[in-house]
Order: C-alpha cells, then structure tokens, then sequence
C-alpha cells in the first residue's frame, strides 16, 4: 500500500513540477478592407503621397483569447486556474510592392476574461493587464514570416481586444487587387 501512496506523490511531484502550457485559440473579427485606385496614386512629379490612405475604427478589428475547453472544464475555469503571460506577434503574406501596412492597440485595452477572479487579489506575475508594443504606437507589419514583430503582450485570457490599422499612402505601391493575409502567433510563459 506505501508503494501506491508514493507513487502517487511521485506522479503528481512530476507533473506539477514538469506540467505544460495549456492550449489557447486566438479568434478575431474582420480585417482591414481597402482599395486604393490610379486617381490616387497619381501625384506631382518627385512626391511620394506620404499621408496616411487609410485608417480602421479603434474597435473594427477585435481579437479574443481563451483557452480551449478541456473534457471536464470550460474555457471560463481553465482561465481561472491557469494564469500566463502571452505575447502576440504579428507579420503579413502577399502583401503588394511598395504596402505599408501598420497596427496598434492600446494600454490595457480588451476585457479581461473571466471579468475576475480568484489571481486578481494576489497577482503573481503582475495584473492580468495588457502592455502594448511602442507605447501604443504604430508598428509596420513585416511582410516577413521570419520576422514577426510583437504587438503587445497580456497575462491571463482576454476578450475584445481592438486591433487598429493604417495603410500608409504610396506610388510605390502596386495598383490592383491583392489579398494581402495577416498573421498572428501567440506565444505562452509562465511568468
């Protein structure tokens, strides 16, 4: 019977001391939506339009993310009992020549999910807060998979965390239809 106890104690020695990061979805709303035509690429001679051709609502792109549900526990609980720290990364594919694309969100901005829990009376790892990147800046979007550049970072799950873009004017950039595809990459911590 002593043998079954520490074996016992042993396996769960081990997987608390080895335990792994559990598995999340990031769900998000639409994208940026843009068409730039030849009346407004065309400029006088040596000037490059450098204003900014387009720019989303503060609350038209919205991301979310939780942890998945597991067989015994919603999304909700595992979010309350496991708190890490999550940096966001973002880079665009098939972007056209010459686009120059760039995102921000800000300081603390989302909801933080579940709204309170048991973590936000003695925070650990700092408050369940989220920093943005560059103070709240814009950040250009490499059109690089290799290079993905942080957007921000939060700890524990959130909702509705609005992603604002700019598409910054150019001649530089190709006329016609582009689907240009964006592309986040969440990375976890425990602290």
């Amino acid at each position: 019977m002593r043998i079954i106890y520490v074996g016992i104690l042993w396996f769960f020695c081990l997987s608390g001391c080895y335990g792994q990061l559990l598995s999340g979805s990031l769900y998000g709303t639409s994208g940026p939506t843009y068409s730039q035509t030849l009346g407004d690429l065309v400029t006088e001679a040596g000037e490059d339009g450098t204003g900014t051709a387009y720019e989303t609502g503060a609350s038209e792109v919205m991301l979310s993310f939780r942890l998945d549900p597991g067989l015994l526990s919603s999304s909700a609980q595992r979010c309350t009992s496991n708190v890490y720290k999550y940096k966001v990364f973002i880079h665009i594919q098939n972007a056209p020549e010459g686009l120059v694309l760039e995102a921000r969100t800000f300081s603390n901005a989302g909801d933080r999910y579940p709204a309170s829990i048991l973590y936000d009376v003695l925070p650990v790892n700092g408050p369940r807060d989220l920093y943005p990147e560059n103070g709240g800046d814009y950040i250009t979007i490499p059109d690089d998979e290799t290079a993905a550049i942080k957007l921000f970072e939060f700890t524990g799950c959130r909702e509705n965390i609005p992603i604002q873009f700019r598409i910054s004017a150019s001649v530089l950039a190709e006329p016609g239809a582009s689907s240009t595809e964006i592309y986040y990459t969440v990375v976890g911590s425990l602290n």
